[in-house]
C-alpha cells in the first residue's frame, strides 16, 4: 500500500499549548507568509505539523485583525476586580 505522506514532513501534530509564546508567534508568522505564497492549508499544516483548523484561525485573525494577531494575548481567566468587604466580626 502506497503511502500518500510526503517525505521529510513531520508525521506527528504540534501541540501549540506546550510551545512558548514566543515559538508560537514564530509559527504564526511562517504559516501566514506560507499562505500569502499561495501555500494550500493542507500543505502549511503537514510542513509545521499544525492542524487545520488552527491554521485556517490564524488566517481570519490575520484577515480580520493584521498584523496585530502575531502577538498573543493573555490566556487563562480573566480576573475578578470588584471589591469584597471584610467579614463583620460577631
Amino acid at each position: 500500500m502506497a503511502s500518500h505522506r510526503q517525505k521529510n514532513l513531520p508525521s506527528v501534530q504540534k501541540d501549540t499549548r506546550k510551545i512558548t509564546p514566543a515559538g508560537r508567534e514564530t509559527l504564526r508568522r511562517k504559516a501566514i507568509t506560507m499562505y500569502k505564497r499561495s501555500c494550500s492549508v493542507a500543505m502549511i499544516s503537514a510542513k509545521l505539523g499544525i492542524r487545520k483548523a488552527t491554521i485556517y484561525r490564524w488566517i481570519k485573525l490575520y484577515k480580520t485583525h493584521g498584523f496585530k494577531m502575531y502577538k498573543e494575548g493573555k490566556r487563562g481567566r480573566p480576573l475578578l476586580n470588584y471589591y469584597v468587604p471584610e467579614r463583620q466580626q460577631r
